[in-house]
């Protein structure tokens, strides 16, 4: 028989529900028996990259910096500063140049210079601006952080707290490592959700690696037993040969007027330059100027990691100086730099700019001249190809420098190392009085000068100043020192001051050109005309003498005795006087009197009642001249000074009858 039992419904019900529970405790401990994942340190090593602006602000800064002041160059001015591009100052400055890295989204050191020199003595490479601070500030020569940021800063990235193109109060920014380690960034890995990425330029990211494993994600690490920690490192593919080339094409133009950034590493290769001139344009990429027309080969040899080489060149022209032919225009100035405008520069082909001088063992001052120089000359010289030389003044210690072998040694190097520095294209020595006894002297430190300046470049003149007629050609011993001088520039100038005589006068009269003021002389050879065999009988030939223009008037003053109804001699009286005063304040006025004395060629003025004379040079007399100098084969025409006529009155009149 059999037997059945009936189950009730909920009997069941309970059985799934008993299942259940001990289904979800087994789970419970099972999990509790696991242990749990540690979270670990992963170190980034970069490989050679940078750390996009974003990843960087994660971390610690190696210093913090605010900057209150901005393009304020007030030299004792020890604050931090922010300055826009500028061509001029900031000599006592340290200084970084920061540029716009677009692909780190932040700025760079591009050049850091720990006030050795001015801004335009610099070689620089683009920038957008300067953070500078005047050297007295203490902090900066006792932190080491911004001893290597102004020393060696190139690749600091700095992170501003502010918009810097804009005006502001005050901006901060953050300085941080230039060649990030692993240990400078450095997360724990239940605090990644994406892996950062890097930036390395003229690379392709290929990704973070462990050995050879790619990581993509953070949970794809893999610890071996007993490490805490472990470090993924960048890497990175190299740009093609192609891109290479395509860079370097738009980098060297065909026409080169400046300097070029030649690079030397580019994505994993390594370039290696020669130039065929270096004169012209270095293996660094400086441009200097060319003397005639040019073609300049760069070649590149370029090497790849597998060290295979291939060799590139660039052939591209340069502009060159004005063609030094006859005649010359050549020009000091001294004053009024600031007021030279584009006539100067179209008419004239060389400019001597006064005045450096030289103390007693040939070492120069004359900064507010080089300043000035390189501020007003320089850039336009270089648009319009004139060669500019700097003049050593007369009141140097001449006497001094040439009796000593050594200090004549230490003079030239010293003007090479000026012509190197700044960019002139010669020196011009003016030792205007040399005495008796010096002549010897004078050539030896001239072959010195003449030598050092030619092997240093050939085409760099060596000029001098001597005063035209009889009395100081014989103190230079030209029969010697003519071979180590481009040219004398022959002041034909001031050469009287008194007894009525002009100061500037083409040729020779005889007698007295005005009886009735007794005024209108030529002193003995003080003339153009006269100086030429003066100078031919040392050797000098015509080419190399360039004669000078008067841009002044020289005034003598005379009184009349009522006593003895007599007039007393004509003698000197200051100032001279400038042409444009000449034009405006004598010329017009009715108490003088305008003569032109046909037979010395030059102009002059006299008071109505006998007390002034004025000799000076005009538009007709400087006509004169240059059809003199033409017809003679000579040198060519200066003029002392652009100061004294900034009107550009003379000037043109030189241009026009020179034919510039």
């Amino acid at each position: 028989m059999k037997t059945y039992t009936l189950m009730n419904k909920d009997d069941d019900l309970m059985k799934k529900i008993l299942l259940m529970l001990l289904t979800t405790l087994i789970s419970i401990y099972l999990v509790a028996c696991i242990p749990k994942a540690q979270a670990f340190d992963v170190l980034f090593d970069v490989n050679g990259g940078f750390w996009h602006k974003d990843e960087l602000a994660t971390t610690r800064p190696d210093a913090t910096v605010t900057i209150r002041d901005f393009d304020n160059y007030l030299g004792d001015n020890t604050n931090f500063t922010l300055f826009s591009p500028t061509d001029i100052g900031l000599r006592w400055h340290y200084k970084i140049f920061i540029q716009y890295n677009a692909d780190l989204e932040t700025y760079v050191v591009v050049y850091s210079d720990p006030y050795t020199a001015s801004v335009d003595r610099l070689d620089l490479p683009d920038y957008d601006y300067i953070i500078g601070v005047h050297y007295h500030n203490s902090v900066i020569e006792s932190d080491p952080v911004f001893i290597n940021l102004f020393t060696d800063g190139v690749g600091t990235p700095l992170i501003f707290n502010k918009d810097i193109t804009v005006p502001q109060e005050s901006v901060e920014f953050k300085v941080y490592p230039k060649n990030p380690d692993a240990s400078s960034f450095k997360l724990l890995s239940d605090e990644i959700n994406e892996l950062p990425t890097p930036v390395r330029p003229d690379f392709d990211f290929k990704g973070w690696y462990v050995e050879d494993n790619l990581i993509t994600k953070a949970k794809d690490i893999k610890l071996k037993s007993g490490d805490t920690m472990t470090t993924l490192t960048a890497h990175w593919e190299s740009y093609s040969l192609e891109s290479l080339e395509a860079l370097l094409d738009n980098l060297i133009p065909d026409h080169v007027t400046d300097s070029l950034a030649l690079p030397v590493t580019y994505s994993g290769y390594t370039l290696t330059w020669e130039t065929s001139h270096p004169l012209v344009i270095s293996t660094t990429g400086k441009f200097h100027a060319a003397y005639e027309p040019t073609t300049v080969t760069l070649t590149a040899h370029i090497t790849s990691l597998d060290n295979t080489t291939v060799i590139r060149t660039f052939n591209v022209t340069v502009p060159n100086k004005k063609p030094l032919t006859l005649p010359i225009a050549s020009s000091y100035i001294w004053r009024n730099y600031a007021l030279v405008d584009e006539r100067f520069f179209q008419t004239l082909d060389i400019i001597n700019t006064a005045f450096i001088t030289a103390d007693a063992n040939g070492n120069f001052s004359g900064t507010a001249q080089l300043s000035d120089i390189e501020t007003y000359i320089l850039p336009k010289s270089k648009i319009y190809n004139n060669w500019v030389v700097f003049s050593v003044a007369p009141e140097s210690r001449w006497s001094e420098i040439a009796m000593s072998a050594t200090k004549i040694e230490n003079f030239a190097n010293n003007i090479v190392d000026i012509i190197n520095t700044y960019g002139f294209d010669g020196v011009d020595i003016d030792w205007e009085t040399p005495r008796s006894g010096e002549e010897v002297r004078y050539s030896n430190m001239m072959k010195v000068i003449y030598e050092k300046v030619k092997a240093n470049n050939p085409n760099h003149l060596v000029t001098t100043a001597i005063t035209g007629g009889r009395w100081q050609p014989p103190m230079y011993n030209l029969t010697v020192s003519n071979q180590y001088l481009d040219f004398i520039n022959v002041m034909t100038y001031s050469m009287s001051s008194s007894g009525g005589s002009y100061q500037n006068a083409l040729h020779p009269r005889s007698g007295v050109h005005n009886t009735e003021f007794n005024a209108g002389r030529t002193p003995a050879t003080a003339t153009i005309s006269e100086s030429v065999p003066i100078f031919n009988g040392y050797g000098v030939p015509n080419s190399k003498l360039i004669f000078g223009l008067a841009f002044y008037g020289v005034r003598q003053q005379r009184t009349y005795n009522t006593s003895t109804n007599t007039w007393s001699n004509w003698t000197a009286t200051s100032p001279s006087v400038f042409f444009p005063e000449i034009q405006s304040s004598y010329l017009n006025n009715p108490d003088y009197l305008y003569f032109f004395d046909n037979e010395a060629g030059v102009p002059y003025l006299v008071k109505k009642d006998g007390t002034i004379f004025i000799s000076y040079d005009n538009e007709r007399s400087i006509r004169l001249k240059s059809e003199y100098v033409i017809e003679h084969g000579l040198g060519g025409l200066m003029f002392w000074e652009y100061g004294a006529d900034t009107s550009g009155t003379l000037l043109q009149q030189m241009r026009t009858s020179l034919n510039k």
